[in-house]
C-alpha cells in the first residue's frame, strides 16, 4: 500500500488488491463508507492506515560529519542556493514532520523512520 503525490492530488494505491483511491490516507480514514469497503475479507488491513509509517529519504553522504559540517557552513553563506549534500539524517526526518503537521494539522501523529 502506498501513498503517493503529485502536486497537491494524493492517491492511496494498493496494487496486489488493484485499488487506486484519489484520496490521501487521512481522508480515506475520515471516509467511514469508504474505509469499510476496503479489503472486506481483511478488515485488520485498515486498522494498518492508522498506524502508518512515513519513510523519509537519508542519502549515505548525509551519515557522514564532515560532509553535515561543510553543509551547515555553506548553507549559512549560500542559502537557498547551497545544493543538498551533507543534511543531518534526524534534522532532515523532523522537517518532514514538522511539513506534515504543518499541510495537516489534523493528522494523527505517523511513526517516521529514516530510509536506509
Amino acid at each position: 500500500m502506498r501513498c503517493a503525490s503529485r502536486r497537491d492530488r494524493f492517491y492511496l494505491a494498493d496494487p496486489y488488491a488493484r485499488i487506486l483511491l484519489p484520496k490521501s490516507i487521512n481522508a480515506t480514514l475520515a471516509d467511514e463508507a469508504t474505509l469499510n469497503g476496503l479489503w472486506p475479507d481483511h478488515p485488520d488491513w485498515r486498522g494498518a492506515l492508522r498506524n502508518g509509517i512515513a519513510w523519509t529519504p537519508a542519502y549515505p553522504q548525509d551519515y557522514c560529519p564532515r560532509n553535515q559540517y561543510l553543509q551547515h557552513r555553506l548553507e549559512a553563506v549560500l542559502g537557498d542556493r547551497c545544493p543538498r549534500f551533507g543534511v543531518d539524517p534526524l534534522e532532515r526526518m523532523q522537517t518532514y514532520a514538522d511539513l506534515r503537521r504543518k499541510n495537516d494539522p489534523s493528522a494523527p501523529p505517523a511513526d517516521m523512520r529514516l530510509w536506509d
